[in-house]
């Protein structure tokens, strides 16, 4: 069967080249064919278009024969040229004989005749122009008058042909051309003229002459120049003086020929004034319709005129008559609009350009008036008020005044032009607001409208700042006070028991700013006002809440509880108190014993001389009013002990934890005491012993090397002996705090890119760093010692975790901190490889038989989950360790399944596959399938070797 199909694949082909053979053959015949129709028809055209070319003819044939007549022909017959120009004539022979050789002759009138030409020539056709004619050109320097110019030729066989021609030498007709012809410039400049004759022939003698307007002629210089010198003879610039007056002059030049006379022609200059200069305007606005333009005058000029424009770089145009010599103008507008102008100079009739700069200005209406009064603001009386407008300019000589009442429509009102005005509002409650605009009457734009605030006529406000002179009242009589409410007639004081009780009138008709209420017993009451005008009552004041009391316990400022070493008198004092109080019960206990009357007296100081020996002394006060009646309570001072030596006071330390190795200690000086014992133990309780002594300072710095805490006490000395010891203090000795890194923190990323580590801030007697590194949880390196607090880390291009620690210390104490560490940083890029999983081979087995599985061999760095699917169906979703799974397939019912098994990763990454089960029935007949399967595969033979020799 294969034979066959590759026998035939092979007949195919050939029979393909068979085809692919033909038609190469015929395309190449075809061409063939096809090349050789070409090339005869290439051959045809050639021969078709091949030019004969027959042999030239014999020179001799070309010669002419020889002729006996001869005859000469001139052109022009005649001419008539200027002086100092040519004038060329032909001569030929106009017979056509065989004329190989002769003698040209030329003469003007009874000259000599001249040899033009001799021909002795051979037989050269297009030579033939040449010995038949001869061209003669006339000299430029015949005379003025008629000349005969006389031909001739001689040929040996023929003789002489003569030709006459007359040619007339007129007089050169001279004129002068002047560039420019006219032209203008300012005064004090110079300007050149350029007088050229118009006759460009042998002009070589004369001279020039110039004259200005009616002056003398100005010999130029005599010419009498050769050829070299043509430019300089025809041609005369003339420069102007820079002093010619403003106004129009004449510039004559004269050229003088002996055999042409004089020929003339002039120019014309025009000396203008040098334009105007800055040219301003008297006021930018324009208010009143008229504005002055004035201009820096001009040199020499004698008039000016004024030009506008509507744009600065429009077209000006002159406005107004022609001004005299002056600096300046007026111009008048009726409407707003904003013009420019500049101007030019003039004398006679010679104007200057215009000015270099322009005047802007502008019409403009007045800017809107302010109304300064009234502003927005409400009033409580009927009283007149002030409108008032601020100051206009000088220009405003209208006014119109209008008025709007409780926002209607504004009406007018008034055209006073004094700055304030009087209002008087009519009765009852209303607002009004007033607006002005103004004007030139000249000009006639009114402004824009200027508007008043809003002024309200109402009932009184509530009373403002409604106080009581005391709160709390400690004397039986309170003050209450307010501000005057404008418009205000009287006021009612209104009492209630709460604050949000009902407030009832208690005193009316109040016409001062205040009023008094007193009490006989302690109790609280809240109080309200208002304030009444003819309009009606204002609403309540805010409440003031009173409450009659006993005074406030005094406080006694001195002695406070202290030790004191000496036996002077000392102050017993206490803070003022209210000017309600007027008795005082001062009372005494000493060495703690009951307390004893000692003095009434009403002073804020006393003194109290303590008596011999050690005591101690506390003082106590009460304080009332006579009139109310009620004591204060007691006020306590500190406990003052008199003894003869005290110890040091607020023994402080500079830091209660040092980092740095060095703190200082400090206590108060104390009186009397000549030298100081620092004193120090390992603990509070524990035994002090001496460590500086004679300190004559109050302060000393004591130093650590190493971790510890000590605690310090000091003593004062002096001749008599030592204090007791002062309060302690403890100062702790450590190393720094273990700093903070907040960056990395626990994470875990899928970039290698560089990342921060940073820590927190640290205390300023930090100066060193120690920087470790872990990478996946090995053991910690250094990895930087620098004090930053932001570095870059730059991660390898795998996967690892990392984390950083890091210690401070202080140099100068030398202990390191405890370390800090960051968070792990975790870069894990993602897994995208799906698991690997097998193909089991597919299962077939008899129905109700058992220990069938079907095993998966399965594999992934991150296993999740699997799933087993039966014909479809899940079976329920279960974890997978990555190990392989084994998957039984009992108890299927008779016939094809098919069992696919599905994994996937934690990153979701998945694969599946799929196992055919059979199923087949129990067989009862042994062998059956055998002797069936046998049967099959015979037939199956037959059939194949049929098969096989029918394709054959």
């Amino acid at each position: 069967m294969i034979y066959n199909s590759v026998n035939k694949s092979r007949k195919n082909v050939m029979k393909k080249m068979n085809y692919k053979s033909k038609f190469i053959t015929l395309v190449l015949l075809s061409s063939i064919l096809f090349s050789n129709v070409f090339f005869l028809n290439g051959m045809v055209f050639q021969d078709d278009n091949t030019i004969s070319k027959e042999l030239p003819e014999n020179r001799e044939l070309m010669m002419p024969e020889a002729s006996v007549t001869l005859s000469v022909s001139v052109s022009p017959t005649s001419a008539s040229i200027e002086k100092g120009n040519t004038q060329t004539f032909r001569f030929g022979l106009t017979s056509d004989e065989d004329m190989n050789h002769g003698d040209w002759w030329i003469k003007i009138d009874g000259g000599d005749w001249i040899p033009q030409v001799s021909w002795s020539l051979d037989y050269v056709p297009m030579a033939e122009i040449y010995f038949k004619s001869v061209y003669y050109t006339t000299e430029a320097s015949l005379s003025v008058g008629n000349h005969g110019v006389h031909a001739r030729f001689y040929h040996d066989d023929c003789g002489y042909a003569y030709k006459d021609v007359n040619i007339e030498i007129t007089p050169i007709s001279l004129s002068v051309i002047v560039n420019p012809e006219s032209v203008t410039k300012y005064y004090g400049n110079t300007q050149t003229f350029e007088y050229t004759l118009s006759a460009l022939s042998d002009i070589n003698s004369g001279w020039w002459e110039i004259k200005i307007d009616g002056g003398p002629w100005t010999p130029q210089g005599p010419w009498s120049l050769d050829p070299y010198s043509y430019y300089y003879r025809d041609i005369l610039h003339y420069t102007t003086i820079s002093t010619l007056h403003i106004g129009t002059h004449d510039v004559y030049a004269q050229f003088y020929h002996p055999d042409c006379g004089y020929v003339y022609e002039h120019a014309t200059i025009n000396v203008a004034p040098l334009p105007p200069t800055n040219v301003a305007p008297t006021e930018y606005p324009c208010y009143d319709g008229t504005t002055i333009i004035t201009w820096t005058k001009s040199s020499g000029a004698t008039k000016y005129q004024l030009y506008e424009a509507t744009t600065p770089g429009g077209t000006y145009t002159a406005i107004g008559s022609v001004l005299g010599d002056v600096s300046i103008t007026s111009v008048s507008k009726s409407s707003e609009q904003t013009r420019y102008y500049r101007v030019i100079a003039g004398r006679d009739n010679a104007w200057s350009e215009l000015s270099t700069n322009s005047a802007s200005v502008t019409w403009s209406k007045p800017p809107t008036p302010i109304i300064s009064s009234p502003v927005t603001q409400t009033i409580y009386t009927h009283s007149s008020f002030s409108v008032t407008r601020d100051s206009v300019i000088s220009e405003v000589d209208e006014f119109d005044w209008e008025i709007s009442i409780d926002g209607g429509e504004y009406e007018e009102w008034s055209s006073s032009s004094l700055s304030s005005l009087s209002y008087d509002p009519p009765a009852g409650d209303h607002t009004y607001q007033f607006r002005l605009r103004v004007r030139n009457i000249n000009f006639g734009v009114w402004s824009d409208y200027g508007y008043s605030g809003i002024i309200t006529v109402s009932n009184p406000s509530s009373p403002m700042n409604f106080q009581v002179s005391e709160e709390t009242c400690y004397d039986g009589s309170v003050t209450f006070s307010w501000t005057a409410t404008t418009g205000a007639t009287s006021y009612t004081l209104y009492e209630a028991t709460t604050v949000d009780g009902e407030y009832a009138a208690i005193i009316t008709g109040i016409t001062e700013l205040s009023t008094t209420v007193s009490k006989s017993a302690e109790e609280t009451r809240y109080y309200k006002l208002k304030a009444v005008n003819d309009v009606g009552d204002s609403d309540f004041s805010s409440f003031v809440e009173v409450s009659w009391s006993a005074p406030e316990t005094p406080t006694i400022t001195s002695p406070i509880t202290q030790t004191v070493y000496t036996h002077s008198s000392f102050s017993v004092t206490r803070d003022s108190v209210g000017s309600y109080v007027d008795e005082f019960d001062w009372e005494i206990s000493i060495d703690g014993g009951a307390y004893i009357e000692w003095s009434t007296s009403s002073l804020d100081t006393l003194s109290y001389d303590p008596s011999e020996g050690d005591h101690t002394y506390q003082f106590r006060l009460r304080v009332r009013n006579a009139n109310f009646g009620v004591w204060s309570d007691y006020s306590y001072s500190g406990i003052l002990t008199v003894s003869t030596f005290s110890t040091p006071l607020n023994v402080q330390t500079s830091e209660s934890i040092c980092y740095d190795g060095s703190v200082i200690i400090s206590w108060d000086a104390v009186v009397g005491a000549t030298n100081y014992t620092l004193y120090e133990a390992t603990t509070v309780d524990g035994e002090y012993t001496a460590i500086f002594t004679d300190i004559i300072e109050t302060s000393i710095n004591v130093s650590k090397t190493t971790n510890g805490t000590r605690h310090y006490k000091v003593k004062a000395i002096n001749e008599v002996g030592e204090s007791d010891f002062s309060d302690y203090v403890s100062v702790s000795w450590s190393a720094p705090e273990s700093p903070t890194i907040t960056s990395p923190i626990t994470q875990t990323v899928d970039d290698h890119s560089p990342f921060s580590v940073t820590r927190d801030s640290v205390g300023s007697y930090v100066d060193e760093f120690d920087w470790e590194i872990s990478i996946d949880g090995g053991t910690y390196t250094d990895w930087n010692t620098s004090e930053l607090n932001t570095l870059s880390y730059d991660p390898a291009d795998e996967d690892h975790t990392y984390q950083f620690r890091l210690r401070v210390r202080n140099s100068e104490f030398g202990i390191w901190s405890d370390y800090g560490y960051s968070g792990i940083h975790t870069i894990i890029i993602p897994d995208t490889t799906s698991p690997l999983i097998d193909s089991p081979p597919d299962v077939t087995y008899v129905y109700n038989t058992i220990g069938h599985n079907i095993t998966w061999s399965v594999s992934d760095s991150n296993p999740y989950q699997y799933q087993l699917f039966i014909d479809g169906v899940g079976q329920g979703i279960n974890t997978w360790d990555g190990n392989d799974l084994t998957i039984s397939i009992d108890g299927l019912s008779i016939g094809e399944h098919n069992v696919t098994l599905w994994v996937s990763d934690i990153e979701g990454n998945w694969a599946e596959d799929q196992v055919n089960v059979t199923v087949e029935k129990e067989n009862n007949i042994p062998g059956y399938e055998i002797g069936s399967l046998s049967a099959v595969f015979l037939i199956s033979i037959i059939v194949s070797i049929f098969v096989v020799k029918r394709k054959r």
